[in-house]
Parts: structure tokens; C-alpha cells; sequence
């Protein structure tokens, strides 16, 4: 099934702001595969608009041999976190999340509608909240091993922010 243009310039935004992650992480010692988060972050929407997205994206990667880069792709809309270390996966799942079609985003920019979209749906709206503590325990430690905030860090990366 074709993608469309939207998609596929979400894709390259969300990996110019991994790969840009990736390397100011890397200066600061943090050991990642950077291929692994390119190729994680041009595909975690491939199957953008089936139901359990994530799940189908990366079983056909999988399928097609590549069981790494499922894994990343089965995390970007729910990251198991341990909260203490950075891996490839947090870096996708991060950088998804502070890319709103192609323009960057802060989190609560990212998160404002989902709430009030959710807001009469309690289950709904409390993984939408789950998933933005994820995403910001995520942003603070990247914050944190990089040495600079989230914004110094993105300001290369060739994404423009949502004005």
C-alpha cells in the first residue's frame, strides 16, 4: 500500500532529529547504532493508519529479516523505559514524539490535544498521560547525558519548529 507524502516527510524529519540526538549523545560517550536509529526512524510508521500500528509495522519488518529494527519500531508508541538508560529505541520513540507532521514540537504540544481529546475517556486519556511521562523522563535524561536542553540540541538538525 502506498504512503503518502505527509508520511514520508514525517519520516525524514523524525530521523534528522534521532540521527541529531544520536550524535550529540555520542559525543558525550553514549554508546548507540546509529544505522539501527535510521533505519527504526524512517520506518516506525509504516504502517501508519492500520489498527495496533506499531505492532504491524514491525512484524513486517521483521518478516522482511530486519528483527532489530521491529523491535525499535514496535517501541515508538509505547517505550518500555527503565528510566535510567538511553538505547536506540528511546531515541525513536523521543524524536517521534517532538516531530508533529514535519515541523518539531515540545511535548506538551505534542500531548495538548490527545488530553483534551481524552478528556471524558479515563482509559484513553490515562495512557496518553502514561506516554508523556515516558516521553519526558526520556527528553530529561537525554537532556541530562548530553548536557544541554532539548531545544540546544535540535536547533541543528535541520527541523524547523512549529510556529
Amino acid at each position: 500500500r502506498p504512503t503518502s507524502d505527509a508520511l514520508h516527510r514525517h519520516g525524514r524529519a523524525v530521523t534528522a532529529v534521532a540521527r541529531t540526538l544520536a550524535n550529540k549523545l555520542a559525543l558525550r560517550g553514549v554508546a548507540l547504532d546509529l544505522n539501527l536509529i535510521l533505519a527504526a526512524s524512517l520506518l516506525h510508521d509504516i504502517a501508519k493508519g492500520e489498527p495496533g500500528h506499531a505492532e504491524v509495522g514491525a512484524a513486517l519488518v521483521e518478516r522482511l529479516g530486519y528483527p532489530a529494527v521491529a523491535a525499535v519500531i514496535r517501541q515508538h508508541m509505547a517505550l518500555s523505559f527503565d528510566g535510567s538508560s538511553i538505547n536506540e529505541a528511546a531515541v525513536v520513540f523521543l524524536a517521534d514524539k517532538l516531530v508533529q507532521d514535519n515541523r518539531r514540537v515540545t511535548l506538551e504540544q505534542r500531548y495538548a490535544p490527545s488530553f483534551s481529546r481524552f478528556a471524558d475517556r479515563p482509559e484513553a486519556l490515562a495512557g496518553a498521560q502514561r506516554r508523556f511521562a515516558t516521553a519526558c523522563a526520556v527528553q530529561a535524561l537525554i537532556e541530562r547525558k548530553a548536557r544541554a536542553p532539548i531545544d540546544r540540541l535540535l536547533a541543528d538538525s535541520g527541523v524547523a519548529p512549529r510556529q
